[in-house]
C-alpha cells in the first residue's frame, strides 16, 4: 500500500497548482478590465471584476503569496473607489486602476517565471 504524501508535500503541490493557474486568472481579470475600460462603464461588470480581484487577493494570502495579495488588494481598493462613486471613473481613476493592474501583472509574471514546471 502506498503511503500518503506528507502534509508539507501536499501543500507544496497545491501551491504549485495555484501558481500554474495564475496566468488564466490574470487573463480573465485583464479581459474584464479591457471591456470596462474600452466600453460603457457598467456597475454589474465592474462588480464582477471586483469579485475576481477580491478572490485573487484572498487566494494569494491563502497560498502564502503575500506580494500578490498586496498588489491585488491595491487593485481591489482602486476598483472599490470607482464603483463607490457610482459613475464612470475619471481618467485619473482609470490610470490608477490601470497602474494597479500592471503591478498585479508584474507580480504574476515574477511568480510564474520562478515557479518552473
Amino acid at each position: 500500500m502506498a503511503e500518503a504524501p506528507a502534509p508539507a508535500a501536499r501543500l507544496a503541490a497545491l501551491q504549485r497548482d495555484y501558481l500554474a493557474q495564475l496566468p488564466q486568472r490574470l487573463a480573465a481579470i485583464e479581459e474584464s478590465w479591457s471591456r470596462l475600460a474600452a466600453g460603457r462603464w457598467e456597475a454589474g461588470s465592474a462588480r464582477e471584476l471586483l469579485r475576481l480581484v477580491h478572490n485573487l487577493t484572498g487566494s494569494g494570502a491563502t497560498f502564502g503569496v503575500a506580494e500578490l495579495s498586496a498588489a491585488a488588494r491595491e487593485f481591489e481598493q482602486q476598483l472599490q473607489a470607482a464603483i463607490g462613486d457610482q459613475s464612470p471613473p475619471s481618467a485619473e481613476a482609470r490610470a490608477r486602476i490601470q497602474a494597479a493592474l500592471a503591478q498585479v501583472r508584474a507580480v504574476v509574471g515574477r511568480l510564474t517565471a520562478t515557479a518552473g514546471p
